[in-house]
């Protein structure tokens, strides 16, 4: 199990991976220049462990339908583990990988509050650790069980990398909203503003959901996941 995620991990880490981390970590930085600041050296980092959501995305739909990529999925879910039991590996390897960026990224905040605060207390420095923890490893959940749903239904890795793209990255959740606004029907266009994708991509960008988003994007994943599983259990492959 252990060797699973481990390998996971190795495969899904890739140089196409860490370029594409570099690019978007340079354009939010590069951005934050171009925005009057106090203090650049504080907005730059800030800027840097928000934007990690997106890296999250990308290794997300990756790690979930790379399978389907390499056309070696009937291998996979064939082996000698359940198809249920390959799904868990991969959603566990992702909470693995947002713990992992979360430690990096609760660093960084702790560096960067002394930055401007000078100085924290012990219960201080857990809570900004914890948080992004939760932050990370909710959002991830969210991520991770839409792009297992998206490939079960489609099938296909670019579909699946694209769509899960479009939903959570932030620079659409304008457009989205915009969308939902116009909307006639007042009922479902309040269902729509509270789906838990706006949830996970609003609050991701802030470093900080509320419990009740908290309780309903556990409650979402555990439904898409529970779903998953179902009908790719059920599916001939």
């Amino acid at each position: 199990m252990f060797n699973f995620i481990k390998e996971e991990i190795k495969n899904a880490v890739t140089k196409k991976i860490l370029i594409f981390s570099l690019i978007i970590f340079f354009i939010n930085s590069a951005i934050t220049f171009i925005v009057p600041n106090k203090n650049y050296l504080s907005a730059i980092i800030i800027s840097i462990v928000s934007s990690m959501s997106v890296i999250l995305i990308f290794i997300s739909a990756e790690i979930s339908s790379k399978d389907y990529k390499y056309n070696t999925y009937k291998y996979v879910y064939t082996g000698s583990f359940s198809r249920t039991k390959i799904i868990l590996l991969k959603l566990a390897t992702m909470i693995t990988i947002a713990i992992l960026c979360a430690a990096v990224g609760g660093i960084m905040l702790i560096i960067e509050i002394n930055i401007d605060y000078k100085s924290m207390d012990f219960k201080e420095i857990i809570k900004v650790i914890l948080n992004l923890q939760m932050v990370f490893i909710v959002y991830t959940l969210v991520i991770t069980s839409t792009s297992f749903l998206i490939l079960v239904i489609s099938k296909n890795y670019i579909v699946t990398v694209v769509t899960t793209y479009i939903i959570f990255f932030d620079l659409f959740t304008p457009l989205i909203l915009n969308g939902i606004d116009k909307i006639q029907n007042n009922i479902l266009r309040i269902v729509l503003k509270n789906i838990p994708y706006l949830y996970a991509t609003m609050g991701a960008k802030e470093l900080y959901y509320s419990w009740e988003e908290i309780c309903i994007m556990l409650f979402y994943s555990i439904i898409v996941i529970g779903v998953t599983i179902y009908i790719f259990e059920k599916r001939d492959l």
